[in-house]
């Protein structure tokens, strides 16, 4: 993928990111880190990937398997 369309897909999702992280963890620090994780992962996937049929799917899960290896190292 693009990186200046990756680019804009993190900045539209991002806020969702920090939302799921909050829901999960309850406080702020560990939301931050929680959803910079997420992001990160992203990030390089999108750059990995060439066409994704479903954005909300596809970085739910995500962010779902940045939180069980969140919990796991938790």
């Amino acid at each position: 993928m693009d990186k200046i369309y990756a680019d804009k897909m993190i900045e539209k999702y991002q806020s969702m990111f920090y939302g799921f992280a909050l829901s999960k963890t309850y406080t702020i620090n560990e939301a931050e880190e929680l959803a910079s994780r997420i992001v990160l992962e992203a990030y390089v996937t999108l750059l990995k990937v060439d066409d994704i049929n479903n954005w909300n799917g596809y970085l739910y899960r995500t962010a779902s398997s940045v939180y069980a290896r969140y919990v796991k190292e938790n």
